[in-house]
C-alpha cells in the first residue's frame, strides 16, 4: 500500500475516534449539568409498581413501593454504550486496582439481597440497579484519560449549574414557598397536610434584614432551602461540589471578579439549606484546597479573603437563623432533639448489624427491618445518618469492608498526585462527601448524590492518568 493511503487512512481512523470521544465527553459534560435536574418518574410505573407487592408481606407504610427512574440513567446509560463500543469497559477492567473492591461491593450487595427475607421482590433488585449504574460512570472514568483543558470545561459545566441552582433555591428561601418549578425537580415546601424540613422561628424572619424592614412574618418558622434537590442536606453536597469547582476555576487566574462572585452567591445558598454536615465538609476541604494549592501558587491567597469574606457575610446576615437552628453557632433544644434521634436510631442499627453481620439485612431493606428492631412503637422511622453503619446494616461487615477499601485506594492514588490542580480539586469533592457520610446517609442513597460521589472519584482515576503519562515523557 502506498504511504499517502496509509497515512490517509490512519487520519480517518484518527478523525472518527476523535469524534467518538467528543460525543462521549459532550454526554459527560450534559450529565454534570443535570445531576441537581433529576425529576423523579415513577406515577407511569405506578400499577406495576404495586402489583409487584406479595398481598402476604406486611410492609411498613412508611417504606417506598415505587418503581422509579431518572434522566440521568438514559445519559449513564448511552455512556456505557460508548464506552462499551470503544472498550473502555472490558471485563477485566473491572477485576484490576481499585475497581476490583467497588465490583465486589456491589456484588456483595445483590447477595445480601438474594439472601434476605424478600430476596422474591424486584424492587430491592430495581434500587440496585440505580446503585450500578452512577458506579459505572467510575469504571468507565477510571479507563478514560480526561486532560487538562477538558477538565475545566467540567468545572464549567458544574458552575453553570451550581449557578442556576442559586437562582432558584434563593428566590425559594425568602418565599419560603416552592416556585412551581416540578419539571426540573423541585419539591412541595408547603401543602395542606406537609411542611418542609424546618426549624422554629418566633418571628419568623428569614435574615437579619427582615427585622429592620419586614418585621414579623405570619409564619413561626423557617424553611430550608431545598432548590430542585429533594431535601436541603443534598442541596448543600451540591453546593460544595459547585465551590469547589469554582475555586479551581479562579485557580487558573481567569475572570476572578465574576468567579468571586460566584463564589459568595453559592456560600450564601450553602447556608441557607441549614445543612450543618455541608457547611463544615465545605469550611475543611476549603481550607485543605486552598493550603495545598497556595504551597505552589502564592497567589491563591487571594482565594482566603474571597471564600472567607463570603463565609463571614452569610454568617452574619443569617446569625439569628442559625442561632435558632442550632448545631453551628450554638447548641439548642432543636440539635439535641435531633440528634438524640440519630443516636438512638443508631443503636436500632447496631442491633441489626449484630443479628445479621455477614451479608446485612438486605440492600434497600433497612426499612422493612425497622419496625422489628425498633425500640417501641413511639421511635419514628428514620435512616441512620452514619452512611457506613447503614451500608454494614444492609450489606454487611464484608460490603462495608469493600466500600472502605475501595475509598481508601482512590484517596491514596489522589493523594499521590496532589500537585494537579486538577486531580486536588477533584480528591477535595471525593473527601467531602467521605466527611458527609459519617454524620448523613445520602451520599450512596441518593440519585444525584451517587452521580456526584462516584464522578468525583472516576475524575481523581481520569486525571491520574493523563498525570502519570504527562510525568512519563
Amino acid at each position: 500500500m502506498e504511504p499517502s493511503k496509509v497515512f490517509e487512512n490512519r487520519s480517518f481512523v484518527e478523525r472518527v475516534r476523535g469524534r467518538a470521544a467528543d460525543v462521549f465527553f459532550s454526554l459527560l459534560l450534559l450529565l454534570c449539568m443535570l445531576i441537581p435536574f433529576q425529576p423523579r418518574i415513577y406515577k407511569f410505573l405506578q400499577p406495576f409498581s404495586l402489583s409487584l407487592i406479595n398481598p402476604g408481606w406486611h410492609l411498613p407504610p412508611y417504606f417506598e413501593v415505587h418503581l422509579d427512574i431518572f434522566i440521568s440513567d438514559f445519559v449513564i446509560l448511552l455512556l456505557v454504550f460508548y464506552g462499551l463500543k470503544k472498550s473502555l469497559m472490558q471485563w477485566k477492567s473491572f477485576w484490576e486496582g481499585e475497581n476490583k473492591f467497588l465490583s465486589l461491593f456491589l456484588l456483595i450487595s445483590l447477595a445480601s439481597i438474594i439472601h434476605s427475607p424478600f430476596a422474591t421482590y424486584p424492587l430491592p433488585y430495581w434500587r440496585w440497579m440505580h446503585l450500578v449504574l452512577p458506579a459505572g460512570l467510575f469504571f468507565l472514568l477510571s479507563r478514560y484519560r480526561i486532560e487538562e483543558g477538558s477538565f475545566s470545561k467540567i468545572a464549567q459545566a458544574v458552575l453553570a449549574a451550581s449557578l442556576l441552582e442559586c437562582a432558584i433555591a434563593i428566590p425559594q428561601y425568602f418565599l419560603q414557598h416552592s416556585l412551581g418549578l416540578k419539571v426540573l425537580g423541585e419539591p412541595t415546601l408547603m401543602g395542606r397536610h406537609y411542611l418542609g424540613s424546618h426549624f422554629p422561628m418566633s418571628d419568623g424572619s428569614v435574615w437579619i434584614f427582615d427585622r429592620l424592614f419586614y418585621g414579623v412574618r405570619q409564619h413561626f418558622f423557617v424553611i430550608r432551602a431545598y432548590g430542585t434537590l429533594p431535601h436541603p442536606n443534598i442541596l448543600g453536597g451540591f453546593m460544595v461540589l459547585g465551590l469547589i469547582m469554582t475555586y479551581y476555576l479562579w485557580g487558573q487566574g481567569k475572570k476572578r471578579g465574576l468567579l468571586s462572585g460566584a463564589i459568595a452567591l453559592q456560600v450564601f445558598c450553602l447556608f441557607i439549606t441549614y445543612s450543618r454536615s455541608a457547611l463544615y465538609a465545605a469550611g475543611f476541604v476549603t481550607v485543605v484546597w486552598v493550603l495545598l494549592t497556595s504551597l505552589k501558587e502564592k497567589k491563591i491567597s487571594a482565594l482566603v479573603w474571597v471564600a472567607g469574606g463570603s463565609f463571614l457575610l452569610s454568617l452574619g446576615l443569617l446569625y439569628p437563623q442559625l442561632f435558632e437552628r442550632g448545631g453551628v453557632v450554638s447548641y439548642n433544644a432543636v440539635a439535641q432533639s435531633s440528634d438524640a434521634l440519630r443516636l438512638t436510631v443508631q443503636d436500632v442499627g447496631i442491633a441489626m448489624l449484630r443479628a445479621h453481620p455477614l451479608l446485612g439485612i438486605g440492600f434497600n431493606n433497612y426499612m422493612l427491618a425497622f419496625p422489628t428492631f425498633a425500640q417501641g412503637p413511639s421511635l419514628p422511622a428514620t435512616y441512620i445518618h452514619n452512611l457506613y453503619l447503614h451500608l454494614g446494616v444492609e450489606v454487611g461487615i464484608l460490603g462495608v469492608l469493600s466500600f472502605l477499601i475501595f475509598c481508601f485506594l482512590v484517596l491514596k492514588k489522589g493523594w499521590e498526585h496532589r500537585q494537579s490542580a486538577e486531580v486536588l480539586t477533584c480528591l477535595c469533592v471525593f473527601v467531602a462527601f467521605l466527611c458527609i457520610g459519617l454524620v448523613d446517609f445520602y451520599p450512596l442513597c441518593a440519585q444525584q448524590a451517587r452521580l456526584i460521589f462516584f464522578l468525583s472519584a472516576g475524575l481523581v482515576m481520569s486525571m491520574t492518568r493523563y498525570f502519570g503519562s504527562r510525568q512519563s515523557r
